[in-house]
């Protein structure tokens, strides 16, 4: 469900995949002027992405925002939904307290703080940032450094007990009164 939403950006369709790499590449010219070229700000805070390891010229947060990792040794792979959603991550950070009165079909983002998330590659358990438009199944998650905010993901929830889980975390936290 796509719905009209004033401040969400239109999908990029994939015409045709048999044209992977032309649509690889209009998704990476998003990225670049979202993350690169200039750069978006959550609560007055710049927000930074994972430039390496590098891969194909192109930095870990795009594929990141791009693909996923099925655990099965053949990589990362493209995941569509996430591709379509590429001018999203931005516009989520900039209107994550979004109460405007003309997004008449907008219930407002879930935005909370949560220490507990998956494994980390990085051994790190710090507190991330989650923010979900339910209504859409599409979350980003943050992560708050000293100066800075870095983007860690984004992506598609598209399976029901995916989307139950993500909901529980947030009324969790809710309930402990940090949302």
């Amino acid at each position: 469900m796509v719905s009209d939403i004033c401040w969400l950006p239109d999908l990029v369709i994939a015409n045709n995949l048999a044209d992977w790499e032309p649509y690889q590449e209009m998704l990476y010219g998003i990225f670049r002027s979202d993350f690169i070229d200039s750069r978006p700000v959550y609560k007055g805070i710049p927000v930074q992405i994972r430039k390496h390891p590098l891969d194909d010229g192109k930095e870990e947060a795009f594929w990141h925002l791009t693909t996923v990792d099925y655990h099965d040794g053949n990589g990362r792979q493209p995941d569509i939904r996430r591709c379509e959603r590429m001018k999203w991550v931005r516009a989520f950070i900039e209107n994550s307290d979004c109460n405007k009165p003309e997004c008449l079909d907008c219930d407002g983002m879930l935005v909370w703080v949560s220490s507990k998330h998956g494994h980390s590659k990085h051994g790190t358990n710090k507190p991330r940032v989650q923010m979900l438009l339910e209504d859409e199944k599409y979350m980003i998650v943050l992560e708050p450094r000293e100066s800075y905010v870095l983007l860690i993901t984004a992506f598609y929830l598209d399976r029901p007990h995916s989307l139950e889980k993500v909901l529980r975390d947030y009324e969790r936290v809710k309930a402990e009164g940090a949302a």
